[in-house]
């Protein structure tokens, strides 16, 4: 039992048992309505990425998300 356990916390602490959100219907989703242009969406996808959250953790594609979601939010006090 104690080696299942330190198994599990080895395979967490690499990552290995990370769920893979990033192939889920909900996330697919999610990612369809930021490509429509959803700041909300955007803003979200930039957060799980920053974070590893369900997905590989990406500064580069957090960043890209932010800046859609601000200039998004942007444009719209604009108007």
């Amino acid at each position: 039992m104690r080696n299942v356990l330190l198994g599990i916390m080895c395979a967490l602490t690499l990552g290995l048992a990370q769920p893979v959100l990033a192939q889920s219907a909900e996330f697919q989703q999610l990612k369809a309505e930021a490509m429509k242009g959803d700041s909300d969406s955007q803003l979200e996808l930039g957060v799980m990425y920053y974070e590893g959250d369900g997905v590989e953790q990406s500064y580069e594609k957090a960043k890209e998300w932010y800046e859609k979601s601000a200039a998004q939010r942007l444009d719209r006090r604009l108007f």
